[in-house]
């Protein structure tokens, strides 16, 4: 019964993580204290912030993936990337523009930049996909199977955000989710002569990027 249900958890992968958020904050506060200082009068004050967004976000995590069931999984994996592409279509309109960037909606107090949030997202559809279809992209047919499946659907889904993230300019987080989604294709099965020739057409675009666009230079 669900009053009885057994919670294990993965220590390896939890000490990482945790291990990854410690160094966070100790690079936020070098990151931030003396801009903190001069115009806050804190060097604390981005350091405190940080603290308090890693304590909700660790509450929040635990509560969801301990009562979440795969159902909720597959609407959450859904709904966060449909929510980031619209996010990532009006930071093109109403987006606040910064360093050439078009990268942060304000709403109130609080600043979002969609392309975190995309980050999570694919990597969420990504499993989604791969998991769902395990059994065919295992199959030697290319457009029935491997190729279909494998990467014609996972290319789809992180071409679409990428080519989002390039239109605001952010060429660092296109290369993250670049990254990131490769690293779930891989995962998932994905014949290595794709993964390799995605490298190369990636190369070749962020080379291409690199040389038209002054904000990237």
């Amino acid at each position: 019964s669900d009053a009885m249900k057994t919670i294990y958890i993965d220590v390896y992968f939890l000490i990482i993580v945790l291990a990854i958020a410690l160094f966070g904050v100790v690079m936020s506060y070098s990151a931030s204290s003396f801009d903190a200082q001069k115009y806050m009068g804190d060097s604390l004050y981005y350091f405190k912030r940080h603290i308090i967004f890693l304590a909700l976000a660790v509450v929040f995590t635990a509560v969801f993936v301990i009562y979440a069931r795969p159902w909720v999984w597959r609407v959450f994996a859904m709904g966060s990337y449909g929510i980031s592409v619209i996010l990532l279509l009006a930071v093109l309109v109403i987006g606040r523009e910064g360093n050439g960037a078009q990268r942060w909606i304000e709403i109130g107090p609080i600043t979002i930049q969609p392309s975190e949030i995309a980050k999570m997202a694919t990597v969420m559809l990504l499993a989604l996909i791969m998991s769902k279809y395990e059994k065919k992209i295992e199959l030697s047919q290319r457009f029935g199977g491997h190729f279909r499946y494998g990467v014609l659907y996972p290319a789809m889904v992180i071409g679409t955000i990428c080519v989002l993230v390039m239109l605001e300019k952010h060429l660092s987080g296109l290369i993250i989710i670049g990254l990131l989604g490769l690293t779930v294709m891989i995962l998932g099965g994905t014949d290595m002569k794709w993964i390799g020739m995605i490298v190369g057409v990636g190369l070749v675009a962020v080379a291409v990027v690199l040389l038209v666009s002054d904000y990237a230079m």
